[in-house]
Protein backbone atom coordinates (compact mmCIF):
# COMPACT_ATOMS: atom_id res chain seq x y z
CA UNK A 1 0.00 0.00 0.00
CA UNK A 2 1.50 3.37 -0.80
CA UNK A 3 2.16 5.74 2.08
CA UNK A 4 -0.38 9.44 1.59
CA UNK A 5 1.90 12.55 0.69
CA UNK A 6 0.67 14.99 2.49
CA UNK A 7 1.74 17.66 -0.60
CA UNK A 8 -0.46 15.39 -2.92
CA UNK A 9 -3.22 15.41 -0.52
CA UNK A 10 -3.16 19.38 -0.76
CA UNK A 11 -2.92 19.42 -4.65
CA UNK A 12 -5.90 16.90 -5.27
CA UNK A 13 -8.11 18.85 -3.03
CA UNK A 14 -7.50 22.14 -4.79
CA UNK A 15 -7.52 20.69 -8.13
CA UNK A 16 -11.00 18.74 -7.52
CA UNK A 17 -12.77 21.47 -5.69
CA UNK A 18 -11.35 23.94 -8.29
CA UNK A 19 -12.74 21.79 -11.25
CA UNK A 20 -15.76 20.83 -9.73
CA UNK A 21 -16.88 24.73 -9.53
CA UNK A 22 -15.56 25.50 -12.86
CA UNK A 23 -16.94 22.22 -14.92
CA UNK A 24 -19.81 20.65 -12.65
CA UNK A 25 -19.88 17.23 -11.27
CA UNK A 26 -20.23 15.49 -14.19
CA UNK A 27 -17.21 17.04 -15.85
CA UNK A 28 -14.75 15.89 -12.92
CA UNK A 29 -12.60 12.48 -12.79
CA UNK A 30 -10.42 10.97 -11.17
CA UNK A 31 -8.16 10.86 -14.45
CA UNK A 32 -9.18 14.87 -15.28
CA UNK A 33 -7.98 15.40 -11.50
CA UNK A 34 -4.95 13.57 -11.11
CA UNK A 35 -3.87 15.36 -14.90
CA UNK A 36 -4.48 18.99 -13.01
CA UNK A 37 -2.74 17.96 -9.95
CA UNK A 38 0.39 16.71 -11.81
CA UNK A 39 0.22 13.14 -10.08
CA UNK A 40 -0.53 9.32 -11.42
CA UNK A 41 -3.50 8.75 -11.25
CA UNK A 42 -2.78 5.43 -9.27
CA UNK A 43 -1.92 8.10 -6.47
CA UNK A 44 -5.22 9.05 -6.28
CA UNK A 45 -6.93 5.78 -5.63
CA UNK A 46 -4.39 6.17 -2.25
CA UNK A 47 -6.31 8.85 -0.88
CA UNK A 48 -10.06 7.36 -2.46
CA UNK A 49 -11.72 4.70 -3.74
CA UNK A 50 -13.64 6.15 -6.11
CA UNK A 51 -14.96 9.51 -7.65
CA UNK A 52 -17.67 9.26 -5.20
CA UNK A 53 -15.37 8.70 -2.28
CA UNK A 54 -13.15 11.67 -3.60
CA UNK A 55 -16.34 13.77 -3.86
CA UNK A 56 -17.72 12.77 -0.31
CA UNK A 57 -14.72 12.83 2.02
CA UNK A 58 -13.85 16.59 -0.20
CA UNK A 59 -17.75 17.64 1.03
CA UNK A 60 -17.27 16.07 4.40
CA UNK A 61 -13.77 18.03 4.81
CA UNK A 62 -15.09 21.12 4.01
CA UNK A 63 -18.48 21.23 5.39
CA UNK A 64 -16.75 20.53 9.15
CA UNK A 65 -14.35 22.92 8.13
CA UNK A 66 -17.07 25.93 7.69
CA UNK A 67 -18.63 25.33 10.08
CA UNK A 68 -15.61 25.34 12.41
CA UNK A 69 -15.07 28.50 11.41
CA UNK A 70 -18.73 29.73 11.53
CA UNK A 71 -18.71 29.04 15.06
CA UNK A 72 -15.57 30.60 16.82
CA UNK A 73 -16.62 32.41 19.44
CA UNK A 74 -20.03 31.86 19.17
CA UNK A 75 -22.21 30.56 21.99
CA UNK A 76 -25.54 29.29 21.55
CA UNK A 77 -26.52 31.92 25.25
CA UNK A 78 -25.77 34.74 23.20
CA UNK A 79 -28.39 37.23 22.34
CA UNK A 80 -29.67 36.72 18.95
CA UNK A 81 -28.50 39.64 17.67
CA UNK A 82 -24.82 39.01 18.76
CA UNK A 83 -25.22 35.09 18.19
CA UNK A 84 -26.71 35.90 14.25
CA UNK A 85 -23.75 39.37 14.07
CA UNK A 86 -21.13 36.66 14.94
CA UNK A 87 -22.00 33.83 12.59
CA UNK A 88 -22.78 36.00 9.91
CA UNK A 89 -19.23 37.34 9.82
CA UNK A 90 -17.00 34.07 10.53
CA UNK A 91 -19.01 32.75 7.61
CA UNK A 92 -18.40 35.54 4.97
CA UNK A 93 -15.10 35.68 5.96
CA UNK A 94 -14.08 32.07 6.04
CA UNK A 95 -16.14 32.08 2.56
CA UNK A 96 -14.72 35.06 1.06
CA UNK A 97 -10.80 33.57 2.01
CA UNK A 98 -12.19 30.39 1.08
CA UNK A 99 -14.13 31.32 -2.20
CA UNK A 100 -13.62 27.48 -3.82
CA UNK A 101 -14.45 26.28 -0.88
CA UNK A 102 -17.44 27.85 -0.40
CA UNK A 103 -18.56 27.48 -3.69
CA UNK A 104 -18.04 23.64 -3.60
CA UNK A 105 -19.91 23.62 -0.41
CA UNK A 106 -23.27 25.36 -2.23
CA UNK A 107 -23.22 23.50 -4.87
CA UNK A 108 -22.93 19.92 -3.20
CA UNK A 109 -25.65 20.72 -0.67
CA UNK A 110 -27.85 21.67 -3.29
CA UNK A 111 -27.04 18.37 -4.97
CA UNK A 112 -28.66 14.88 -4.87
CA UNK A 113 -25.04 13.75 -3.79
CA UNK A 114 -25.56 15.88 -0.31
CA UNK A 115 -27.95 12.52 0.37
CA UNK A 116 -25.34 10.06 0.79
CA UNK A 117 -23.41 11.57 3.79
CA UNK A 118 -25.69 13.44 5.77
CA UNK A 119 -25.36 10.97 8.37
CA UNK A 120 -21.59 11.18 8.53
CA UNK A 121 -21.52 14.73 9.28
CA UNK A 122 -20.30 16.17 12.47
CA UNK A 123 -23.25 17.45 14.15
CA UNK A 124 -21.48 20.19 17.10
CA UNK A 125 -22.46 23.10 13.86
CA UNK A 126 -26.61 21.61 13.67
CA UNK A 127 -26.61 20.95 17.55
CA UNK A 128 -25.19 24.33 18.77
CA UNK A 129 -27.79 26.47 16.11
CA UNK A 130 -30.55 24.09 18.11
CA UNK A 131 -29.98 25.45 21.13
CA UNK A 132 -29.42 28.94 19.75
CA UNK A 133 -32.91 28.88 18.41
CA UNK A 134 -34.43 27.32 21.22
CA UNK A 135 -32.14 30.05 23.92
CA UNK A 136 -33.91 33.10 21.57
CA UNK A 137 -37.42 31.84 21.75
CA UNK A 138 -37.07 31.00 25.69
CA UNK A 139 -35.79 34.66 26.16
CA UNK A 140 -38.40 35.81 23.84
CA UNK A 141 -36.31 37.29 21.28
CA UNK A 142 -37.18 35.20 18.13
CA UNK A 143 -40.77 34.44 17.56
CA UNK A 144 -42.18 31.12 17.79
CA UNK A 145 -41.91 30.10 14.03
CA UNK A 146 -40.84 26.53 12.55
CA UNK A 147 -36.77 26.06 12.44
CA UNK A 148 -36.98 25.91 8.72
CA UNK A 149 -38.56 28.99 9.01
CA UNK A 150 -36.24 30.37 10.66
CA UNK A 151 -33.36 29.08 9.22
CA UNK A 152 -34.57 30.39 5.87
CA UNK A 153 -35.43 34.15 6.86
CA UNK A 154 -31.98 33.88 9.30
CA UNK A 155 -29.33 32.40 6.87
CA UNK A 156 -30.31 31.91 3.42
CA UNK A 157 -30.15 35.79 2.79
CA UNK A 158 -26.15 35.25 4.19
CA UNK A 159 -25.40 32.50 1.53
CA UNK A 160 -26.56 34.94 -1.06
CA UNK A 161 -24.94 37.89 -0.32
CA UNK A 162 -21.52 35.22 0.12
CA UNK A 163 -22.52 34.33 -3.82
CA UNK A 164 -22.39 38.00 -4.29
CA UNK A 165 -18.96 39.02 -2.76
CA UNK A 166 -17.67 36.13 -4.85
CA UNK A 167 -19.29 36.11 -8.21
CA UNK A 168 -18.80 39.92 -8.22
CA UNK A 169 -21.30 41.41 -10.63
CA UNK A 170 -23.22 38.72 -11.91
CA UNK A 171 -26.07 38.99 -10.62
CA UNK A 172 -27.71 41.90 -10.51
CA UNK A 173 -25.51 44.00 -12.51
CA UNK A 174 -23.33 46.24 -10.71
CA UNK A 175 -20.04 47.10 -10.00
CA UNK A 176 -20.84 47.27 -5.69
CA UNK A 177 -18.72 45.09 -3.83
CA UNK A 178 -20.44 43.49 -1.09
CA UNK A 179 -18.61 44.31 2.10
CA UNK A 180 -19.34 43.56 5.64
CA UNK A 181 -21.22 46.89 6.64
CA UNK A 182 -23.64 45.72 3.51
CA UNK A 183 -23.91 42.30 5.05
CA UNK A 184 -24.92 44.43 8.64
CA UNK A 185 -27.41 46.33 7.05
CA UNK A 186 -28.79 43.56 5.89
CA UNK A 187 -28.92 41.51 9.12
CA UNK A 188 -30.19 43.81 11.09
CA UNK A 189 -33.22 43.83 8.54
CA UNK A 190 -33.49 40.44 9.32
CA UNK A 191 -33.30 40.55 13.31
CA UNK A 192 -36.58 43.08 12.80
CA UNK A 193 -38.09 40.61 11.23
CA UNK A 194 -37.30 37.86 13.74
CA UNK A 195 -38.03 39.28 17.12
CA UNK A 196 -41.50 38.69 18.73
Amino acid sequence: MREKDNNKAIAIRKCAIKMIVDEGFAGISIRKVAEKANICPASIYTYFRDKQDMLDKLYLEIFNETNRASIQMFSPEMSLEKGLKTLWLNRFRYSIENPYEAMFLDQFINSPLVHSVTSEENHLHKDMMKAFYYHAIEHNELKKIPVKVYWSIAFYPLFQMIKFAICKGAHPATNEDVNEGMLLDCLSIIIKGLRP
